[in-house]
């Protein structure tokens, strides 16, 4: 425990002995501890010695005309060098501790990530000697010298909007990177105030609208949970009873099916063929059904996979056909006219996408129409603000430019009404270990070029990739395997295998990246406990392709289905179950 003491203004007799009246004024507690205490930066000097990393002070310092005289930290006491004297120092003072800070750039040069050895050897050394010496080591973390490498990407900015994507959902502990996320603006105090909150990146705008609207098998429209109490508001509001219990999360309702669990199944968009992992399983589960429905704005691959007795294809309009509304990642639902463009091609068969599933429900119960009485998109927005309070406003939607944003501007600026006491709670997060056998590699899968799951460009703009059948790998990795830029490579998981072509590119060591869906193949159906995302990553092993599997590989691509790009040349993949 650290104590701190000052002195009291004194006024004193000349004539007094002021030794005699402190001692007489001034006791210290029995486990008081006299030390001294230092900052890395004030003493250790050393600022780029043995591999440590540039601090904002080190830019600060060097940067002219920001410190009087241009001096700077670089050597200071030199106390990297001369530790052994300094702690013979203490001890002719007689200290008893000595309170010191660890430079973060000295252990993490770009702040995190690679460790410097030599960094944490100068902290064992010296902590080693002070306590041969008798004096407790007080080690402070953190002593204001943030890496230089963090403050370029923001450093300690006293505002911040958190922006995430499918880089830490797509894991079987995506949920719990998400609570981590949350963790980290909490502790910056990013919630709640201007210029800062977060903000998960979706695919398109349906994703978010379409589950707070009811798409979700854990909640009724508005984000309610399923309970007696929730589910008898709908029942009466709509004049018919509706289940009590959760449904099956998308990946798990494919499985089953598969299974043959399932004898009727409705598709409203998607393409569970090219995104799920295991291509295989996802086949027989769109194939076991005795009927199945597409409704959709466009034809994909899953389309034409046929069903035990009937596919039945609905075709769905835009929302720019038949008007509606978007849903942004800022949670702003937008109103989207019709946009009537005589020019265009009109399909006489398709509706709007909530027109078709009145129309069934008519057809299906003749007797019962008023469950269905919507005639206009006007008609749907008003329901909607009538059950689903998080909506509230959506009903008054009529022209281009007016939106509702639920939950106001920003989230928490009042607090958490729905958390106890109306505050936020930190989540306590185990941390994954994932295991990496040797010889292996964590493979995960990159996007490239895709739109809604069913349009693929052979170009990848971020890696300037010009085909689609390549993984990129650390060039150290290459190397250790004895492989080299384009050549022909089998990459193996426990669920498949898949030829492919080497390239080296932005990838940590022991990691490969593999577009998806092409690296589909090797991913396990493995999702995560809570939010049923699949893990879109597999260990893998990497081996040179022999000759003739190589010639077999470089066959003419198969012809594209309506709807989809022209499949990228060559990937050969197996699924490793049957």
């Amino acid at each position: 425990m650290h104590y701190f003491a000052s002195l009291p203004s004194l006024i004193l007799d000349p004539q007094s002995d002021i030794e005699e009246y402190l001692v007489a004024q001034l006791t210290f507690p029995s486990n008081f501890i006299w030390g001294a205490a230092t900052a890395a930066y004030q003493i250790e000097g050393a600022w780029d010695a043995d591999g440590k990393g540039e601090s904002i002070w080190d830019r600060f310092s060097h940067t002219p005309g920001k410190v009087f005289n241009n001096d700077n930290g670089d050597v200071a006491c030199d106390h990297y060098h001369r530790w052994r004297d300094d702690i013979a120092l203490m001890c002719e003072l007689g200290l008893q501790a000595y309170r010191f800070s660890i430079a973060w750039p000295r252990i993490l040069p770009e702040g995190t990530g690679r460790i410097n050895q030599a960094g944490l050897d100068f902290y064992d050394r010296l902590v080693d000697g002070l306590l041969e010496a008798g004096i407790t080591p007080f080690a402070t973390l953190y002593h204001w010298d943030l890496p230089q490498a963090l403050q370029d990407e923001n450093g300690w900015a006293n505002r911040a909007v958190v922006v995430y994507s499918m880089g830490l959902t797509q894991y079987t502990f995506g949920v719990e990177n998400v609570k981590m996320v949350v963790n980290l603006a909490l502790t910056r105090g990013n919630l709640g105030r201007d210029k800062c909150g977060i903000i998960p990146i979706r695919g398109h705008s349906g994703v978010q609208g379409t589950a707070e609207c009811g798409v979700d098998s854990d909640k009724l429209p508005g984000g309610v949970d399923i309970s007696d109490e929730s589910c008898a508001r709908f029942e009466a509001a709509w004049g018919h009873p509706i289940p009590h219990e959760k449904g099956l999360k998308a990946a798990h309702a494919l499985d089953a099916s598969a299974r043959g669990e399932i004898d009727f199944m409705y598709l409203v968009g998607g393409n569970f063929l090219d995104t799920m992992p295991d291509p295989e399983n996802a086949r027989r589960g769109l194939a076991r059904p005795r009927v199945r429905v597409h409704q959709d704005i466009v034809l994909n691959t899953s389309t034409l996979v046929d069903a035990e007795e009937l596919v039945l294809v609905l075709p769905a309009q835009t929302r720019y056909e038949s008007g509606g509304t978007s849903t942004s990642t800022e949670r702003r639902v937008r109103f989207s006219p019709m946009i009537e463009d005589p020019d265009g091609v009109n399909i006489a068969e398709a509706r709007a996408e909530w027109q078709i599933p009145a129309q069934i429900g008519r057809a299906l119960k003749p007797a019962h129409k008023q469950l269905f009485p919507w005639q206009s998109t006007a008609d749907v927005r008003a329901e909607m603000g009538r059950l689903m309070p998080l909506y509230a406003g959506i009903e008054g939607l009529a022209e281009e430019g007016q939106f509702v944003q639920w939950g106001g501007a920003r989230l928490g600026g009042n607090g958490f009404p729905n958390m106890p006491d109306g505050r936020a709670r930190f989540s306590t997060v185990p941390i994954p270990a994932p295991a990496l056998p040797a010889g292996k590699l964590m493979l995960t899968t990159r996007r490239g070029k895709q739109f809604n799951s069913i349009t693929y460009g052979q170009k990848d703009p971020i890696t300037a990739s010009k085909r689609r059948d390549v993984v990129l790998f650390h060039a150290d990795d290459l190397r250790e395997r004895g492989l080299r830029e384009g050549d022909r490579v089998v990459i193996r998981s426990e669920a498949g295998v898949m030829e492919a072509t080497a390239r080296s590119g932005p990838c940590r060591r022991k990691h490969a990246q593999a577009f998806w869906p092409e690296a589909n193949v090797l991913l396990a159906r493995v999702y995560d406990p809570v939010s049923g995302e699949p893990d879109y990553n597999a260990v893998v092993t990497v081996e040179r392709a022999t000759a003739s599997r190589s010639s077999a590989g470089a066959s003419a691509p198969h012809a594209a289905p309506p709807g989809a790009a022209a499949a990228p040349s060559p990937t050969r993949a197996s699924s490793g179950r049957r």
